[in-house]
């Protein structure tokens, strides 16, 4: 179970002596959400295992990695349905900015200004979350003396726009940024942590080999859809 803030009301005045406070109104619904489970395995030979000291140590490596990817694509865009997180992307009530014909950077200039006047918001976005394809033609843009808009291609740094920095990743939808206030308006809760466990499935004691599976139990929810807000039409 968890809770999510409708828009409040401020009730923060200025008061006189002897008088009474102004009420605020802070508005709260319980929601729920369920715990869901990514796993994988993958059979291994002992003849394996035994002549290559290091597979299992780059397997189980592998695997855990898998989890972890396959975790960011349900956070940004699981569908909720089945086995699915809900992901943020279709989670009830975030925003929404059309690129329509405003240049790349100032569609995510607006998105960002649709969390910060949202009702019972009041905070910064800390990342923008963008596909790979889409951080390449927002980077590479030029303007009409050949010059790179988000400077040159050694400028050091982290990569950002207007301040906000950008994480590019395939776990975002391509053509649809997603800009957000993420630490404060979504949650992940860790049931069991990523692990990986070795056993005997089916007909691996005759095969002379072994299971590794990766496994971990989480749960996922956005606690405020107006953190988020997604650019469409890249």
């Amino acid at each position: 179970e968890y809770v999510t803030q409708s828009a409040p009301t401020s009730g923060a005045v200025e008061t006189a002596e002897d008088t009474a406070a102004v009420e605020a109104a802070y508005p709260y619904a319980a929601n729920t959400t369920n715990v869901r489970e990514i796993t994988h395995f993958v059979p291994v030979t002992q003849r394996a295992m035994s002549d290559y000291g290091q597979i299992r140590t780059i397997i189980e490596n592998e695997l855990l990695m898998d989890v972890i990817d396959r975790l960011d694509t349900q956070i940004a865009s699981g569908g909720g349905t089945g086995q699915d997180l809900t992901g943020i992307y279709n989670a009830s009530g975030i925003g929404t900015q059309a690129l329509g014909a405003d240049t790349l950077a100032d569609s995510l200039h607006k998105a960002a200004t649709v969390i910060r006047v949202a009702a019972g918001v009041l905070m910064e976005p800390d990342y923008i979350g963008l596909h790979p394809n889409d951080y390449q033609k927002l980077r590479l843009t030029k303007d009409s003396t050949g010059n790179y808009l988000l400077g040159p291609a050694g400028m050091a740094g982290p990569a950002s726009v207007w301040g906000i920095p950008i994480v590019a990743s395939k776990a975002f939808t391509a053509g649809t940024p997603l800009v957000g206030a993420y630490a404060r308006s979504a949650t992940l809760w860790t049931r069991e942590g990523v692990s990986v466990t070795t056993g005997l499935d089916g007909s691996d004691f005759t095969k002379r080999r072994v299971s590794i599976l990766a496994a971990m139990r989480i749960a996922f929810a956005v606690t405020r859809a107006t953190g988020f807000c997604q650019v469409t039409g890249w």
